[in-house]
């Protein structure tokens, strides 16, 4: 293919929206990313069972596609629930009075 590039036993394709990133030994498992710095970190935290934590819930979907370890996928599923159960909690400010126009 071409734009291809290797790193740590694993291959960064270029695609038209990003980039595809797949194991040397396993290229139907793949992930679709945007920036190529990201893919760089992705394979550094899948080879060293790192789960990061402040990221979204398709780039630590990405991560279990790219794994093989079943502990390191059990653990990366276990924080999506946990990050999908969490609110937000919203700011009121008591002290602001409300008018009925735009504010």
């Amino acid at each position: 293919m071409k734009n291809r590039i290797e790193y740590k036993d694993f291959y960064i394709d270029k695609t038209e929206n990003g980039f595809r990133i797949c194991r040397k030994e396993d290229t139907e498992k793949h992930t679709h990313l945007s920036n190529l710095n990201p893919s760089y970190r992705l394979i550094d935290n899948v080879l060293s069972n790192k789960i990061p934590t402040r990221c979204g819930c398709y780039y630590l979907e990405s991560h279990i596609r790219l794994s093989y370890d079943e502990n390191y996928i059990r653990k990366i599923r276990e924080y999506i629930k946990v990050k999908q159960n969490k609110t937000k909690q919203m700011y009121f400010n008591p002290g602001r009075k409300r008018s009925g126009g735009n504010f």
